[in-house]
């Protein structure tokens, strides 16, 4: 993809350099000196020698364009948008300016008025890889992931060595639940780009969903060996540690997601969950009341602290915690199991078995344990007795 973009840029560049004459003009010097900051990632350099250009040629559709990719890269979508506004009443016809104007309205979660730019982009350019990849990219987010599909192949039929399209469409595969072609497209993407860390966590992510642990390891340890504050890889490294039942290594990567990204309800609720494994009550509930203060509407969190504060005896509390799960999920079975667990606790039976029957209509497969956790409720409380 960045092989793809550099030769998109260099004709760009091209297109405005070399309709000026030959002698080594001003404009000339200020364009190649931008071309020079932007090669070294020096942003704000590269915009000022783009505004000097524009007071020389203010009528140059493609240095608004320039400039407008930049101003994205820095994060200023106001400007970029004004650029990229500028170019195409300049020259209604450019294709790249709406493709670029499209990529900053997905920025801004404008997603019907992206997903015109990026039509428009292909009408005037029928052969324009990444305006397909763009495209493709909005249909994800909006859940068409049969024409996502295409989209990406057409991209990847344009450019066959297209990494980012190959992992885009393994994102449209993994949704639909066609794990296999997600796992060889992620394969593809990775291979094209070893240093995309996006690739190897997909990767990972779709071996561990098929069962291949290790495969899923090896992934997600080169992913955190290019960026060792990737907070989602170390999550699902630490999810895979914990199905291998090494509590201490998934804790020690849950700390490592957090101490990255700390505002993640996910990553708490994981580590909560490991230390209620490891009998750590207090610890997991720590951790269930970040996770629930980040996202009060955690209605898995809020089953978890339930059944963790069952186990500390918390009972009126375990009631409130279950109780808002099921208003938030009424369909979450687990909650109707736990707070079946909290009546029997209570020495309500009849709302118990009509909790065990609501949980067992949504998740059959949650019978036999439930069963066997009331059993010893009852049993605890017969001796309590």
């Amino acid at each position: 993809m960045i092989r793809f973009l550099v030769l998109v840029v260099l004709l760009q560049v091209c297109v405005a350099v070399c309709a000026q004459p030959q002698s080594g003009t001003k404009l000339e010097e200020i364009l190649r000196r931008a071309a020079e900051f932007r090669a070294k990632d020096n942003i704000e350099a590269a915009i000022a020698e783009y505004d000097k250009a524009i007071s020389l040629k203010s009528q140059d559709a493609v240095l608004y364009d320039l400039r407008g990719l930049l101003q994205r890269r820095r994060n200023n979508l106001e400007a970029a948008l004004a650029d990229f506004n500028r170019a195409i009443s300049l020259s209604p016809y450019y294709a790249p300016a709406y493709n670029n104007r499209g990529l900053v309205r997905m920025d801004r979660s404008e997603i019907s008025e992206a997903l015109s730019d990026f039509n428009r982009a292909l009408e005037l350019s029928p052969k324009f890889a990444e305006a397909y990849n763009n495209r493709g990219l909005v249909r994800l987010k909006q859940n068409d992931y049969a024409p996502a599909r295409t989209d990406f192949q057409e991209a990847i039929t344009l450019y066959p060595d297209f990494g980012e399209a190959y992992n885009n469409r393994g994102l449209a595969e993994y949704a639909e639940a066609d794990f296999k072609a997600a796992l060889a497209d992620f394969g593809t993407a990775s291979s094209l780009n070893p240093a995309d860390k996006k690739a190897l966590y997909n990767l990972g992510m779709v071996n561990n969903r098929l069962g291949n642990l290790e495969p899923a390891l090896d992934s997600l340890n080169k992913a955190i060996e290019l960026d060792s504050c990737y907070a989602l890889a170390l999550d699902l490294r630490g999810l895979i540690r914990g199905a291998r039942s090494d509590l201490l290594g998934a804790i020690t990567d849950y700390d490592k997601a957090i101490t990255c990204d700390s505002h993640v309800a996910r990553f708490y609720y994981n580590r909560g969950v490991a230390r209620f494994r490891r009998q750590n009550w207090a610890g997991a509930l720590a951790d269930f009341d970040e996770a629930i203060e980040i996202d009060p509407r955690f209605s898995e969190a809020l089953v978890s602290r339930g059944f963790a504060k069952l186990s500390v005896n918390d009972i009126d509390g375990a009631l409130t915690d279950l109780n808002r799960a099921i208003e938030i999920n009424p369909r979450n079975a687990r909650a109707y199991g736990d707070r079946a667990l909290v009546m029997l606790a209570k020495g309500n039976d009849r709302e118990a078995d009509e909790d065990l029957k609501k949980c067992f209509s949504l998740d059959a497969s949650l019978k036999s344990s439930f069963e066997k956790l009331a059993d010893s409720v009852k049993q605890s409380r017969t001796h309590k007795q």
